[in-house]
């Protein structure tokens, strides 16, 4: 079977690159799109009744959209807006270091806040999670067991007895890759003409993007094939999600809430167009002394967090890396299970560190990657890289190592990325003021290059837009490298270039921006080009006028070209102007009164709701006898059950741990964001009672972001 996939084995481990991060970073996580060809002509009228729109159509039709409590003045504040959509909203921190969470410039601020609920409560459905209450899930309930959700399909898909073709095409692609990749989704909600009856219906669609993590950077763009292959898991899911989600509307709440908004949207902005005397009459109503400025949006209740993951680790029957290394075989004889063997020593240490592999198979490997290296310049770089973290005796040997390396990246164009990532990890490696120096020279070459790069490919397209691949090549250099952070590094620099990059970079960054976003492509483009135009509000906050003058007017020009090109009006360049905030240095600055002067007058969590209660069940952190008991560190949730009973808080990351090491009862009390209809709480700080009676704070990994919600009845 192993000799099938090395002859099958189509692609090398590293550089597979089609499409910009395709979107795991760039591309959007919630799209709301709204058909331009929905009829409101039926519409009889439209009146507001408590957190519900009731509308009269047709002859005798009436249909009551329930929103959440709080939407309401919301949804007509983001409807009485006069700019459009598509509506996005994206964490864009994951790409570029600094630049926020976006969302629509359309949405008020309470809008805009629950729509990143909703996106995170889609995605972790569409990636396979499962709430609680399992059984409610409309797959499950359909095939009355887990066989079709997506950690089942993956162990079947790794049986070596499935020899289905898309079982060998997946154990194909897990050969290639040395460890299971990351996966981040992309949902879609849609309004869309309903045919009949009521004028608006909805339709969904769900997409996931994945990053192969390998040896010495990750694949922010797998190829359309592979990330066809990597999504079998999902498809089952992906198709019940999207041909069924009334189903999902009924069963879980916040889904049926998210589409109630987008409904309801779609259907007041088409009144505004094409009834207004309904819009004016419902505005009147809503306030009747005034003209409108009586409508203040606030926080939107009832919107959740994510689903629970149970299958976290979905490889652990059936180890991945494991399949990935014996697709290598004991010995190494072409360029593709060298680079296969190379991601597999650097992540293992090779027999210098704690490695997975025997001392035979790893000499026998490297004996045979130092034979193809001499005609392979990409296997030579990458060796020379390998041999320079593990050469930890002699600096005259490293220095050697460094030179060999940049010498030959800096030859050879097509090794670019590596060349970016090299530069990164000797400087993890080695702090030595030799290759600071040394490092701080070829970052200045490598912008020249990149700089270089771009007017080649301008001159060669001319002013048409040409081709996306070109364009998306030089995409990847920047942002499947971290180079954007690596131009930020000191190493000796004046302070400036933490603050700003150099103008000509960053006008050969904002070309490869328009013309990728520009591009004709097939499929999802719609995410693309608006990652493209919002990622250009971002360059525009890190550049030096006094460099060049021009350079901000040919940004804010792209920009307009882009949101014309994809239907976006009402949008302000100051949308963007605290939507980018990086400064990896920050917090070693300053003296200790400006630190303190700067900091906030209180934690947030001090003045939130609080339950207090007694941790909980089978698998929690402490027992109910007050006894300690060690922190599950499988996964396993743990909880607090309320004193009256009727609450439970459900941590989900087990990796929380009593910041002070003491020894605690199992009396615990969180603070946090309650939301009344829903009885659901957003942690922001627990606490455990220790024996002398103190309360200690549990660590929250990424300030509670990791932490689930209080369910109702458990």
């Amino acid at each position: 079977m192993l000799k099938y996939f090395k002859i099958r084995r189509a692609a090398q481990c590293l550089f597979l690159v089609v499409g910009l991060f395709v979107f795991t970073q760039a591309k959007a996580g919630l799209i709301i799109e709204i058909s331009g060809d929905i009829d409101v002509s039926s519409i009889k009228d439209v009146q507001i009744e408590g957190n519900n729109l009731v509308v009269t159509y047709g002859a005798n039709g009436k249909k009551v959209i329930s929103l959440p409590r709080g939407a309401m003045d919301n949804l007509l504040l983001w409807v009485k807006q006069t700019c459009s959509g598509p509506f996005v909203i994206s964490v864009d921190g994951a790409l570029v270091p600094g630049a926020s969470t976006y969302t629509s410039p359309c949405m008020p601020p309470g809008m805009a806040d629950a729509m990143i609920h909703y996106d995170v409560y889609a995605h972790s459905f569409a990636q396979g999670d499962v709430p609680q209450d399992s059984m409610l899930h409309p797959l499950i309930l359909k095939t009355g067991n887990m066989s079709q959700m997506p950690h089942a399909q993956y162990v079947w898909l790794m049986d070596a007895r499935n020899q289905s073709p898309d079982a060998l095409w997946y154990r194909n692609l897990t050969s290639r890759f040395p460890s299971k990749p990351g996966v981040i989704g992309e949902f879609t909600i849609k309004a869309v003409p309903a045919g009949s009856g009521f004028p608006v219906g909805i339709a969904v669609v769900s997409h996931r993007w994945f990053r192969p993590n390998l040896w010495y950077r990750e694949v922010t763009a797998a190829s359309e094939f592979d990330n066809l292959t990597f999504d079998l898991p999902y498809a089952p899911l992906k198709k019940d999600l999207e041909t069924r989600f009334d189903e999902y509307r009924k069963n879980y709440k916040p889904f049926d809430e998210l589409a109630s908004i987008v409904e309801a949207y779609a259907l007041l902005k088409k009144i505004t167009q094409k009834k207004p005397e309904l819009w004016n009459q419902l505005i009147r109503k809503r306030c009747p002394n005034g003209k409108g400025n009586c409508i203040s949006a606030g926080d939107i209740r009832g919107k959740s967090g994510p689903a629970s993951s149970w299958y976290d680790s979905w490889d652990a029957a059936i180890p991945w890396s494991e399949w990935s290394t014996g697709a290598v075989g004991e010995t190494v004889e072409t360029s593709q299970e060298a680079d296969l063997a190379l991601c597999h020593l650097w992540k293992s240490g090779g027999y210098f560190g704690d490695s997975d592999l025997d001392y035979t198979r790893t000499i026998s490997w490297e004996e045979g990657i130092e034979a193809i290296a001499d005609n392979d310049p990409d296997i030579k770089a990458k060796y020379l890289l390998y041999q320079f973290k593990n050469e930890t005796e002699s600096e005259e040997a490293r220095e050697d190592l460094a030179g060999q390396f940049f010498a030959l990246t800096r030859k050879n164009k097509d090794l670019m990325r590596l060349r970016i990532v090299g530069c990164r990890k000797m400087l993890d490696m080695e702090e030595a003021e030799w290759l600071i120096e040394l490092v701080a020279e070829e970052r200045d070459k490598i912008v020249r290059d990149f700089i270089a790069a771009v007017e080649a490919l301008k001159i060669q397209q001319g002013k048409a837009n040409g081709d996306f691949l070109p364009w998306e090549d030089l995409s990847q250099t920047v942002y499947s490298t971290g180079l954007l952070p690596f131009l930020q590094d000191r190493l000796g620099d004046d302070d400036y270039r933490r603050y700003t990059y150099d103008s000509k970079f960053a006008r050969a960054l904002a070309e490869v921006h328009y013309r990728r976003g520009m591009a004709f492509q097939r499929g999802e483009e719609l995410a693309y080009q608006h990652a493209h135009f919002r990622y250009l509000g971002y360059l525009l906050n890190k550049i030096d006028d006094d460099e060049d003058e021009t350079l901000p007017k040919t940004i804010l020009d792209y920009q307009a070209q882009l949101a014309k090109h994809i239907g976006i009006t009402g949008w302000n360049p100051d949308d963007f102007e605290n939507a980018f905030d990086y400064d990896p240095f920050a917090e070693n600055e300053g003296t200790a009164d400006e630190i303190v002067g700067n900091a906030p007058t209180e934690e947030p969590w001090r003045n939130s709701p609080v339950i207090e209660g007694e941790l909980t069940g089978a698998d929690a952190l402490f027992t109910n006898g007050g006894k300690s008991a060690t922190l599950p560190r499988d996964g396993s949730p743990v909880g607090i059950r309320s004193k009256d009973g009727n609450f439970t808080l459900l941590l989900l990351d087990s990796r929380i741990f009593p910041a002070d090491g003491k020894k605690s009862t199992n009396m615990v009390r969180a603070y946090g964001i309650t939301y009344p209809d829903t009885n659901a709480m957003t942690p922001l700080r627990v606490e455990v009672k220790d024996k002398s009676g103190d309360w200690t704070p549990l660590n929250l990994p990424r300030s509670g972001a990791s932490v689930g919600g209080v369910f109702n009845g458990q």
